[in-house]
């Protein structure tokens, strides 16, 4: 009689469990068993015992970056999975320290692109003093304030960028981006912060923009632009530029094309960077490619959530002075808000900071 109860409770409590584990309900309908380049991530939950969901993250293999998507929603198309064997988490937040379940999903990626990665670039050291320059390899640098240029406007502008343990991080070190500005008129000041990331790259014509961004002050914020350039054998350029701007009344993602001169247009994707959650790692990645002189704007991911644009056009550019041949650059630009002469701050944070090209 006894074994017959205890036998009993041990099922009872077997089940319960069971039912618990199951009331998160993570649901992954991509990546299977087997997967390419870019790996599709597909999942949903809809709650997590009986508690309503915070977010919806995953991350790839031991690696200590994570995307999360607050909706409890994952639809991502991520072009930093390589090929070779990967361990996908999803992880179902209710809030708290610690997620309240996780699911693993193991996939071999199999592709013929085998991409050039230059990771964590926001790692590299700042060149000081700040100067532009487009012949250094690994080091940040500004545009100064000249009063009559790219890309301060307003005097009693001051700017930095340098790497930090005590800031925001993920993997331990992160790099801090700092706007001050009081423009007046109809200026949204910024500052453009500019890394070389490879040389001798006049060849490739596919490139992912991947970082995770911390925003303190985002309501400050008009427009986030994440630019990449390419230099062609004779020193001239091919510019991809992608900005989140806070645009009114509909605040959009625009693209950079050559209509006789640098011209942005709107692509009808929604983005607004005020609406970002201030102290929150946010993933991005964007997929742009060339051919020719052509170059198509494909997608943007933020926050395990793809967007695609599918549009561009002509974005080649005559360069006098000609840059170094087939140097291959990435640009960060924060441009603040117009406050009628106050004293306007951007405080972000870049960590993971990645290029991904072929």
């Amino acid at each position: 009689m006894l074994s017959r109860n205890y036998a009993f409770t041990v099922c009872a409590c077997a089940f319960l469990l069971l039912g618990a584990h199951a009331s998160a309900q993570i649901q992954v309908q991509s990546p299977g068993s087997t997967s390419s380049v870019p790996v599709h991530l597909q999942a949903s939950v809809s709650s997590c015992n009986g508690n309503s969901i915070t977010g919806l993250s995953y991350s790839v293999d031991s690696s200590p970056f994570y995307t999360m998507n607050p909706s409890g929603q994952i639809n991502a198309y991520d072009y930093s999975i390589l090929p070779g064997a990967h361990t996908i988490r999803f992880k179902a937040w209710t809030g708290g320290s610690s997620p309240c379940e996780e699911t693993d999903v193991n996939t071999t990626v199999s592709d013929n692109i085998s991409p050039t990665t230059a990771i964590n670039l926001d790692d590299k050291p700042n060149n000081d003093p700040v100067t532009e320059s487009t012949s250094t390899p690994d080091l940040w640098f500004g545009v100064p304030d000249t009063g009559t240029g790219c890309c301060i406007y307003e005097n009693g502008t001051a700017t930095t960028t340098y790497t930090t343990t005590s800031g925001p991080n993920i993997d331990g070190q992160s790099r801090l981006y700092y706007v001050e500005s009081n423009a007046q008129g109809s200026d949204t000041p910024g500052e453009r912060y500019s890394i070389v990331f490879g040389q001798n790259g006049e060849n490739f014509t596919h490139f992912v923009y991947d970082t995770y961004l911390y925003l303190a002050d985002p309501g400050n914020i008009f427009s986030i632009e994440m630019d990449t350039n390419q230099a062609d054998s004779s020193g001239n350029i091919y510019l991809f530029g992608l900005q989140c701007v806070a645009l009114s009344p509909s605040p959009q993602w625009q693209y950079t094309l050559n209509d006789n001169g640098d011209t942005w247009v709107s692509s009808g994707a929604s983005c607004n960077p005020q609406s970002w959650k201030a102290n929150t790692w946010h993933h991005v990645q964007l997929y742009v490619y060339r051919s020719g002189e052509n170059v198509t704007y494909d997608s943007v991911s933020i926050d395990g959530i793809t967007t695609f644009i599918n549009k561009g056009g002509n974005s080649y550019f005559v360069e006098s002075p000609a840059w170094s041949a087939g140097v291959l650059l990435l640009n960060l630009q924060l441009d603040a808000i117009n406050n009628g002469g106050k004293t306007t701050t951007i405080t972000a944070y870049a960590d993971g900071f990645s290029m991904f090209y072929w």
